[in-house]
């Protein structure tokens, strides 16, 4: 952090004179949330164009303040860069019209904002910070929710709050600089930290959503600690925490998506919050300067794997309620605005020791991202898209095992246009994506619903799909967000067979074709590799609903004393595949 901002130079309180306490706007406050190593300043840049993009009436002051919470102290402390030094100021004077906040990450064991101090405190504490944080926002400002904007890890730390693993004790060993999960003060999820369904919105930008080896590296190679600085290549909680469980980190991030591992015994709660990941990238390089020999091939920021700021690829679907989306937003290494923006490279006297023909440059920085306006364009998207909600993407119903009903919403404002929906089973849908019959949207400025049947699905598979307007006066394309549903799997069982004798047999089995219609038989014969050109029994029509359906069928004429085997199968007559319970087996009497 910069000198002139750090807390030793905080001078005593004073009111703020003069402000108007007007009636706070129908918007949703913006907290920025910075990355390992970062700072509350890192998003500087961005909040003059931001404000410039978003409507007058919802954000009527472009005025930022900064914020921290003491655990140790219990106090949450808001203030004011007044000529370079920051002051605190009175909560009680802060006007509830403000909409801008930025969190400063802070250490209460050294009482300190100072990065290196705030890496020895966990993710799970941070999201406690950030919970307490965001209950003041609201206080103040007379809202339900805030609009959190997080870089990097803050993107892992707002996570961590809105899947419950906040914890209001220490969580680490701030001595050994590691992640202590064992620790009796080590609590995800409980008392005043408990997710309290304040964050209505998530924007993650260039967060490494499924960890990032990077800061283990960093301590390892001493010319890219060098590169990244002091805070990357010292030892830290955050460090581990980022890392890999492979490689030896804790396994918290791995956790947070759901991978079925507790942290200090609890498991996260499902998402409830929508998020977009905004996702930099350079879009002609996929071997970079600071590659350390693979680890970082293909398309990345130079510190993020463009697939691990994903939310889709990392976050499954199945844990959240709520609509997730990729942004991806690309850069060339020679574009102008990275060239002159210093926060955009390395250090050149270490870069070129390691890579002496390169320019060295770093696009995940936020103080680099800030001032790149393709990026300050998606993020600004992404909370104008929150606050209008004009093309919705809705939970898919009526889901079977090979059918489902997509749903969604468009209010054209006044165009005129035609809705549909795309879909596939990969989470990057394209107009060149399978559609849905386009369908007239009326020309007004009221929302309006629309619902599209998918049939011939495969079973047990995750499809992925959004709904999506094409404004028929400036010829555009306007989507949803891309959400997700599985198809159902029907479920065969093979139960033992009855009524055996020296020469026959009753088989017994049951389908739940899971909605489907189809039929039932069983395979049978005197090998356990049973297939379609078996042997097999009479076809059986099955009921078409959700419920698992008792089948019978009685073998005759076979030879004494064998092994006969045989299992249940399932013709699902909506896809035409087959599914099939165990192989079973009976012996014939002699």
């Amino acid at each position: 952090m910069n000198r002139r901002h750090t807390l030793s130079t905080l001078v005593c309180f004073f009111a703020l004179l003069g402000i108007s306490q007007a009636q706070a706007p129908s918007s949703l406050p913006i907290l920025f949330a910075h990355g390992f190593c970062g700072s509350a300043f890192d998003f500087q840049q961005l909040i003059g164009p931001l404000y410039q993009q978003l409507p007058p009436n919802l954000y009527p002051s472009s005025t930022v303040y900064y914020v921290f919470y003491d655990s140790t102290k219990q106090t949450t402390t808001f203030l004011l860069d007044s000529d370079g030094v920051l002051v605190p100021v009175d909560p009680s004077s802060i006007p509830s019209s403000t909409r801008f906040f930025s969190i400063m990450f802070y250490d209460p064991v050294s009482h300190s904002a100072d990065p290196s101090d705030v890496a020895k405190i966990s993710i799970l504490n941070k999201a406690y910070e950030l919970s307490q944080v965001i209950k003041q926002i609201i206080a103040i400002t007379k809202t339900k929710a805030v609009i959190v904007v997080a870089h990097s890890m803050g993107g892992l730390d707002a996570r961590a709050y809105v899947e419950n693993f906040a914890s209001p004790g220490p969580c680490y060993s701030y001595g050994a600089t590691v992640p202590d999960y064992t620790l009796p003060t080590c609590a995800p999820g409980s008392g005043d930290g408990a997710y309290a369904n304040d964050v209505g919105d998530i924007i993650s930008v260039d967060t490494p959503h499924p960890g990032d080896p990077l800061a283990e590296l960093a301590s390892t190679f001493v010319y890219l600690g060098k590169l990244l600085g002091q805070c990357y290549s010292e030892p830290s909680v955050n460090q581990d925490e980022l890392n890999f469980s492979s490689s030896g980190g804790p396994g918290l991030v791995e956790s947070l998506n759901f991978n079925g591992l507790p942290i200090a015994g609890v498991l996260p709660s499902e998402n409830q919050v929508s998020i977009q990941a905004v996702q930099d990238y350079f879009s002609d390089v996929t071997s970079p300067w600071d590659n350390f020999g693979g680890w970082l091939t293909g398309y990345s920021d130079d510190i993020v794997l463009i697939q691990e700021q994903s939310i889709l690829l990392n976050l499954p679907a199945h844990d959240t309620k709520a609509s997730l989306a990729d942004v991806p937003v690309g850069y060339l290494s020679s574009d102008p605005g990275i060239n002159s923006t210093a926060a955009c490279f390395a250090p050149q006297p270490y870069c070129l020791l390691l890579s002496p023909s390169a320019t060295c440059p770093v696009l995940h920085y936020m103080t680099c991202l800030a001032a790149q306006p393709n990026t300050q364009n998606a993020i600004a998207a992404q909370v104008n898209a929150y606050l209008t909600n004009v093309i919705s993407t809705l939970p898919a119903t009526s889901i079977t095992s090979s059918s489902a009903a997509l749903n969604g919403s468009v209010n054209p404002e006044g165009s005129s246009g035609v809705a549909f929906f795309l879909w596939g089973t990969t989470p990057h849908l394209t107009l060149g994506s399978a559609k849905t019959s386009y369908v007239p949207v009326a020309v007004n400025f009221t929302e309006q619903n629309f619902a599209a049947t998918l049939s011939d699905l495969a079973s047990g598979t995750i499809y992925y799909y959004q709904m999506a307007f094409r404004d028929g006066s400036n010829v555009t394309y306007q989507y949803g967000p891309v959400l997700s549903f599985t198809t159902l799997a029907p479920v065969v069982v093979t139960q033992p067979a009855t009524s055996i004798t020296s020469s026959g047999a009753g088989l017994n089995g049951s389908v739940n074709p899971e909605g489907s219609s189809g039929v039932a038989f069983f395979l049978w014969g005197t090998t356990p590799n049973l297939t379609l050109g078996s042997a097999k029994t009479s076809y059986v029509p099955v009921v078409v609903n959700f419920t698992a359906q008792n089948f019978a069928a009685t073998l005759s004429g076979l030879a004494s004393g064998t092994i006969y085997y045989y299992q249940m199968a399932f013709r699902d007559g909506n896809n035409v595949t087959y599914q099939y319970g165990p192989v079973l087996s009976f012996t014939t009497f002699e």
